[in-house]
């Protein structure tokens, strides 16, 4: 956590409680690669993530009155501990899963469905190892 987004927290539970408000949600913006900080009252869930062109925007927070810390330190140990699933079920999915169509008569969009699954993992496994990558068909996990 930044001295931006500890400032947005601040600022924002100055606002809830100005307004008699029960919560705020702390958001990350990223564009190419530089990422503020800002905050609302749309009540979307930890991790949510919104995309509109190439601008991402990630719910990195929400304002309960919780210690920050805490709520941070639960988040990671659980990602660290789930992480391993996530690996194995990534792994299961390019190794046995794979669909067997061709991609031309996939009419059901069974591979874009199985493409969305293993992105999906993907990223989360990323969270732990930001160097994880999908190399002809199979996971490489390149330590920090």
């Amino acid at each position: 956590m930044n001295e931006l987004m500890l400032a947005e927290i601040d600022s924002a539970k100055k606002v809830m409680q100005s307004n008699n408000l029960s919560f705020a949600t702390i958001w990350a913006t990223e564009i190419d690669g530089n990422v503020s900080y800002g905050f609302n009252f749309d009540p979307k869930p930890m991790g949510y993530v919104t995309f509109d062109g190439s601008v991402k925007r990630t719910v990195v927070y929400i304002v309960h009155g919780e210690p920050i810390e805490n709520t941070w330190i639960e988040g990671y140990r659980f990602l660290y501990k789930e992480v391993n699933n996530y690996i194995t079920r990534l792994n299961e999915l390019l190794i046995w899963d794979t669909p067997t169509i061709p991609k031309e008569n996939d009419v059901h969009k069974i591979w874009n469905t199985w493409q969305l699954k293993c992105d999906a993992l993907l990223s989360l496994i990323r969270e732990v190892y930001p160097h994880a990558f999908i190399v002809e068909g199979k996971l490489k996990l390149i330590p920090n």
